[in-house]
């Protein structure tokens, strides 16, 4: 026999609610007093005596309140969608979405993909210097002056500009060259460092301290060119 149909909502014993207003068939509206949630159930299941009204997500567990942790992040359950919780990062402050599973880990930090993967708390950090190309970079803090003109897309600023760069108190224009005196890409003290305003002027430089066969300096050629025109007005 089908339930015996009711239009006034009713409330349970422990605060949940069934809006019999709301009903249609073959589903009733209920709202679960631990979360507030409104879900659809079957009409048969509203009428067992287990029925208790609260959520399959409350029974298990799955929480529903807001929760910050230590390092400033935010797990905002109130804002779940089943197992897609946003949070928000406590170090760069964005918003990203994470799985439940995630979460529920020890390990869980609440730090955007960027931020874990970067710095301290990545597992792969050096402490803050790589070596690639034969140069070393370092890691500098989005705060630095010179981090918005000079750091790569990681945050890397090569040490041997960087190095430079204070050296002078000003941040390097990107055509701006910085040499090794004495060849070595990983020796970056300011006393082994010069600098060459563009890569043209440094080309110069590595031509005359190093010259390819048959190369001859700017002087030399001045010399010659100024003898060739002294012969010829000789000649006239």
């Amino acid at each position: 026999m089908p339930p015996q149909k009711r239009r006034e909502d009713e409330k349970l014993t422990n605060g949940s609610i069934i809006f019999w207003s709301r009903r249609k068939d073959p589903y009733v509206c209920v709202r679960c007093v631990q979360c507030g949630r409104d879900r659809l159930i079957l009409l048969n299941n509203t009428t067992r005596r287990s029925f208790t009204g609260i959520c399959g997500n409350c029974t298990r567990g799955e929480r529903w309140r807001n929760q910050p942790l230590e390092n400033g992040s935010t797990i905002w359950w109130s804002r779940r969608d089943g197992q897609r919780i946003p949070v928000t990062c406590g170090k760069c402050g964005a918003d990203h979405v994470t799985h439940g599973s995630n979460i529920r880990k020890n390990t869980f930090t609440g730090l955007c993909r960027r931020c874990l993967h970067s710095g301290p708390t990545s597992t792969t950090w050096r402490g803050g210097r790589v070596e690639k190309n034969g140069y070393v970079y370092v890691k500098v803090d989005p705060g630095h002056p010179f981090f918005q003109e000079m750091a790569t897309t990681t945050g890397y600023i090569a040490e041997h500009r960087f190095m430079m760069a204070i050296h002078l108190k000003r941040a390097l224009k990107a055509t701006e060259v910085v040499h090794h005196r004495n060849g070595i890409k990983t020796d970056n003290r300011i006393e082994n460092l010069e600098l060459y305003v563009s890569q043209k002027e440094h080309g110069k430089a590595s031509q005359e301290r190093r010259p390819h066969p048959g190369y001859e300096p700017a002087a030399l050629q001045d010399i010659v060119l100024t003898r060739l025109r002294d012969l010829l007005s000789d000649h006239e």
